[in-house]
């Protein structure tokens, strides 16, 4: 058995605690995760995603402004901006979407040109709460020479037997 991941990650928190620190995990009771609409809760997520893109690039995921970030905010989704580099991100670039889909949006800048891969995870699976997309230089390798990863790690193996290539054609 063999799946395509896209590295999403459980809730509005992280299981990888460098990144989104201080949140849930799915590993919680709570049978789905969503925060309340308080605009308390909407910085704190966002300033989430702005450490979580920058963290990314620190530790080697990432570079430039590769990748993105999103999360669920009750009925949105909260994701970095398109072509803004994780150093000059801040809350307020991050973009909101409604998670019902349409592809409208609100912020100052538009968002992660990967919104509709983020908005069909969290579509798909409501125990989902945020969705990590890197650019890892092995992955990268590996990709541009059309190979699969191997199970070679339980939690690769968690995915099953292989992290398959899925081909973008531009």
């Amino acid at each position: 058995k063999k799946a395509v991941v896209a590295a999403a990650i459980s809730s509005c928190q992280s299981p990888i605690p460098m990144l989104l620190p201080g949140f849930r995990t799915r590993h919680d009771a709570r049978p789905e995760t969503t925060m309340s609409s308080d605009p308390d809760d909407k910085d704190a997520c966002a300033d989430a995603l702005v450490h979580a893109n920058r963290e990314l690039v620190r530790i080697g995921l990432n570079q430039g402004t590769a990748g993105n970030v999103s999360v669920r905010l009750e009925t949105n989704m909260l994701i970095t901006p398109s072509g803004v580099a994780p150093e000059l991100t801040d809350r307020d670039t991050i973009a909101t979407l409604p998670l019902n889909g349409g592809g409208t949006w609100s912020g100052s800048h538009k968002p992660s040109s990967e919104w509709r891969l983020h908005l069909d995870i969290l579509n798909a699976r409501s125990d989902v709460g945020a969705v990590v997309h890197t650019h890892s230089p092995y992955a990268t390798v590996l990709a541009v020479q059309q190979r699969e990863i191997p199970a070679v790690h339980y939690m690769i193996a968690a995915f099953g037997d292989a992290v398959i290539l899925s081909l973008i054609h531009i």
